[in-house]
């Protein structure tokens, strides 16, 4: 055979071999990157299981220290969730409430099962689930601190400092309705509990904080700290749990569903009751059955 006949075959061999070799990768690649890209949805429904991140706040949720089994108003709403889709819920790590954007983005875990309100600072960071209660936020101070009573606008003043967890929704109430106010910070990690005693010990003058955390602070503190009389709240908020941002809503459509159908069934205010949560806590969501009340 010519040499040069020889040539062009070897060439055209290869050609061939390298086009196998790109095509080769170029499948690993998309495959690798399909991987990547695979939905929460798609996750859950191939392994059966949530992964719920969580942080503490009883009696929403509770974590034992010893046996660190979680109870609670959001693990049985989670568990029973779980069993209408035939799913496991699996609690798969416990993060200071500041970190659940990073926590989420991370793939750490699928839903932040413990409920935030749904505001703004928030939104940009995860999809919030239809609420199944909503809360309201009033404002507190020590118990002998009348100066506030029926006058909110005096809490906006420079000689009166509110007790706020950094990045918070306290600092967004604080710093979007009394500006003039003094902020004392606090971080996430050291927690709500934290900015209350800051108030009872005089460290500040205010702390804006939901009813639920109140009443646990003054059930087990009576005495030093009040709500500060007010024909309105700071403000209401619906509570919802919050999952990952991204295109397919598949999931999220999942968890409203299910939270619908236990609202209309009534397993939610069961719930509630179970762990005496009463209306001074928690205010219902109406069942959209209901007729509506006139003003």
């Amino acid at each position: 055979m010519p040499k040069t006949t020889l040539s062009f075959y070897l060439h055209i061999i290869a050609v061939v071999l390298i086009v196998l070799l790109v095509t080769n990768w170029a499948g690993k690649s998309v495959e690798s990157t399909n991987e990547q890209k695979t939905s929460v949805f798609a996750r859950v429904m191939k392994t059966k299981t949530i992964r719920c991140g969580y942080g503490a706040w009883p009696p929403i949720l509770s974590k034992d220290p010893n046996t660190g089994k979680v109870s609670g108003v959001m693990y049985d709403l989670m568990e029973e969730i779980g069993k209408g889709l035939n799913l496991k819920i699996e609690w798969t790590e416990e993060i200071a409430w500041s970190e659940f954007a990073a926590a989420l983005e991370g793939d750490r875990f699928d839903m932040f099962c413990v409920p935030m309100a749904a505001v703004p600072q928030r939104v940009t960071h995860g999809y919030f689930t239809a609420p199944f209660a909503f809360i309201e936020s009033y404002a507190y101070t020590r118990a002998d601190d009348k100066r506030f009573d029926n006058n909110l606008d005096a809490i906006n003043a420079e000689n009166v400092t509110i007790s706020v967890i950094e990045g918070e929704l306290t600092s967004a109430l604080a710093r979007s309705g009394f500006p003039k106010a003094k902020l004392l910070e606090i971080t996430a990690q050291q927690g709500l509990v934290q900015a209350v005693l800051n108030v009872t010990s005089g460290k500040a003058d205010v702390v804006f904080i939901d009813t639920v955390t109140a009443h646990e602070f003054m059930k087990s503190n009576p005495g030093k700290l009040r709500k500060i009389p007010a024909d309105h709240p700071i403000g209401v908020f619906g509570i919802s749990m919050i999952a990952k941002l991204e295109q397919d809503q598949r999931f999220l459509w999942l968890i409203d569903s299910s939270i619908r159908h236990l609202l209309n069934t009534g397993f939610v205010d069961r719930l509630l009751k179970k762990y005496d949560i009463g209306t001074d806590q928690f205010l219902h969501t109406a069942k959209p059955y209901q007729p509506a009340v006139n003003p």
